[in-house]
């Protein structure tokens, strides 16, 4: 149809042109959807499907994968596609014959695919390098079986053989070991605990240790049986025990050090001073009123060196 208005020409398609109603053999030429040289089967055979301009639930969309159909081969359809303990089919039926499911291209495993003839892969659960690198028999696929005609064994690393009957390599991830790791050096267990070298074999839970992951704690740490912090004789309760910026914690009182067979605390050890001591807290207020003391001293002694200057020099 074509019309004028203001000296413009248009076209317009009517809605029976403009829509594709089939692959081919359409009465009208215009609703094919090879009725130009761009919508033709590159491989495979056109067909006569009914197709539409968009996929309904009951009609695929006219294009290439409804529209062309291919035989197993064309669609290089491939083994690892079957289910496992399924080969492909072999002569014409997968050579020649067309995929003639909804979708034309796209060769199902219903249409490429046999049951396999050969021996179960239970034949093979103890052939050490049957399944090839990266790949481990698989104890569930015993009853599988293989491709070979007439109950024929199965062939070590046949591409078809190993589908059926094995899965691939789960490779576990290297963790690390305590002594290895940020546990080996001293105060970096919890309180009350502390790193052995009996635990130096021992694994993290990921691939480095971590000191706030519970689960690296208990493969790395172990609790303490040397005295308790508040001992009176043996702990922590000295002035000096905890070093410079750390003060004796009562509420750790009850904790153990690292010390065997109640042993005496270490001044200044790491693990023990993490056991017993927490930071000491300079309270603001006499921060403040020590900073104006001495401010105070330091000005009543230049006063003092000026009045003696001053003596002096009458």
């Amino acid at each position: 149809m074509v019309f004028t208005q203001h000296g413009c020409v248009f076209a317009l398609l009517s809605v029976s042109e403009a829509t594709l109603t089939a692959c081919s053999g359409s009465n009208t030429a215009t609703a094919n959807w090879n009725n130009d040289a761009a919508n033709t089967c590159t491989t495979g055979t056109m067909n006569t499907l009914t197709c539409a301009d968009v996929a309904t639930s009951a009609v695929p969309a006219c294009g290439a994968a409804a529209c062309c159909f291919r035989s197993c081969q064309e669609a290089s359809f491939v083994v690892t596609s079957c289910d496992a303990g399924y080969k492909l089919k072999t002569g014409a039926d997968f050579d020649t014959k067309k995929c003639s499911a909804a979708m034309a291209l796209n060769c199902g495993k219903s249409l490429c695919c046999d049951v396999g003839t050969g021996a179960t892969c239970a034949t093979v659960s103890a052939e050490a390098g049957f399944c090839g690198a990266g790949k481990e028999y698989d104890s569930d696929k015993a009853a599988n079986l293989c491709k070979a005609t007439g109950g024929g064994a199965c062939v070590a690393k046949d591409a078809t053989d190993v589908h059926a009957c094995c899965k691939t390599t789960v490779v576990a991830p290297t963790l690390q070991v305590c002594s290895a790791g940020i546990f080996a050096t001293a105060g970096n267990c919890p309180p009350g605990k502390s790193y052995k070298v009996a635990q130096k074999d021992a694994k993290c839970a990921s691939a480095k240790c971590d000191k706030t992951v519970t689960a690296d704690q208990t493969s790395c740490c172990s609790a303490n049986a040397g005295a308790a912090c508040g001992d009176a004789s043996k702990g922590a309760t000295a002035a000096d025990f905890c070093g410079t910026g750390m003060e004796y914690d009562k509420t750790m009182s009850a904790n153990l050090c690292k010390a065997p067979t109640a042993g005496a605390c270490v001044v200044k050890d790491p693990v023990d001073v993490k056991t017993c001591c927490k930071k000491t807290v300079v309270d603001a207020k006499t921060s403040t009123n020590n900073t104006t003391d001495t401010s105070a001293s330091n000005a009543l002694t230049a006063i003092t060196a000026v009045l003696v200057t001053v003596g002096l020099n009458q």
